[in-house]
């Protein structure tokens, strides 16, 4: 009975060890898959800024800003849009202009998305951010310039007591991007861009 056990305890760790293993491989393989296809898209844009153009306009103008539906599934409008953004922030025809441009969108869909984001939606419009901020480019000026500018419309939401609905939707929306900015720029290479964006964001939200 004894060794029949053990054989038995031998075959589960084996297995679990298999599984271990084979998510291991599909975990590598996803990766590697992402990591394809981010290099072929900014290999597809060449100069371009077409794309760039209509992901804003789509940012801005959707009007359906579910994450997940119980019975479609996800929808995630403003995630994916996110997801398309990080990858041109990363090409090389993307402009101090474009720089700007996008911070601003995001400032725009966080502040009519009508409600707060419960899908991750910040974290992956954080993502945009930090390769904004870490690109050997990176406009400065104009990322403390859209920092003061969130700041100070989040802050106006304090004026009313109990503050209105969309202004303290905004401000959540506005600090869980921020916070979810932190850990991003965490796991990119440290910079001294990087650092000083840290800063600023972590003064921000000492604010809140």
């Amino acid at each position: 009975m004894e060794a029949e056990k053990n054989l038995a305890v031998q075959s589960q760790q084996s297995d679990l060890s298999q599984n271990s293993s084979q998510s291991q491989d599909i975990q590598t393989f996803q990766s590697g898959r992402l990591r394809v296809f981010m290099e072929s898209l900014k290999q597809e844009l060449g100069d371009s800024p077409e794309l760039l153009r209509q992901a804003l306009a789509y940012l801005r103008d959707e009007k359906d800003v579910r994450g997940f539906d119980a019975r479609k599934g996800w929808i995630h409008s403003a995630a994916h849009t996110a997801d398309l953004l990080a990858a041109l922030a990363e090409h090389p025809f993307f402009s101090k202009q474009d720089q700007s441009a996008v911070l601003d969108a995001i400032t725009q869909r966080l502040a009519t998305a009508g409600e707060v984001f419960t899908y991750g939606e910040q974290d992956r419009l954080a993502n945009v951010v930090s390769r904004i901020v870490t690109r050997d480019d990176a406009a400065f000026d104009a990322f403390r310039k859209w920092l003061a500018e969130m700041d100070a419309a989040d802050q106006s939401v304090w004026k009313d007591s109990p503050p209105k609905l969309a202004p303290l939707i905004r401000f959540e929306n506005d600090s869980y991007l921020l916070r979810a900015l932190i850990a991003q720029l965490l796991q990119r290479p440290s910079s001294p861009g990087s650092l000083e964006a840290q800063k600023a964001v972590l003064q921000s939200l000492k604010r809140r």
